[in-house]
């Protein structure tokens, strides 16, 4: 489980770096990039116990797309357009 873990983390650093890195790449052409949780999602993987249907999930990441202010880059939100600490 440790090794699992570790390596779960390690793909948790590396999306963290890449977003980061590539919104201050493309921040000059007026482009934001941001890492988005799509929360827990009623799917094969999430289970029924899940929280969100699918459809109301995509819901919600669409309207916190659109309400993120436009300076917001380089970021990791939930759902709900919370930020997420990294």
């Amino acid at each position: 489980r440790d090794v699992e873990r570790s390596r779960g983390l390690g793909d948790v650093y590396k999306r963290q770096m890449l977003t980061r890195q590539t919104s201050i790449d493309l921040k000059p052409f007026n482009i934001r990039v941001i890492s988005q949780s799509p929360g827990w999602v009623k799917t094969e993987m999430g289970g029924q116990e899940a929280k969100y249907h699918v459809e109301e999930a995509v819901s919600m990441m669409l309207h916190a797309l659109e309400k993120l202010p436009h300076d917001k880059t380089g970021i990791f939100i939930g759902e709900d357009g919370e930020p997420i600490p990294w």
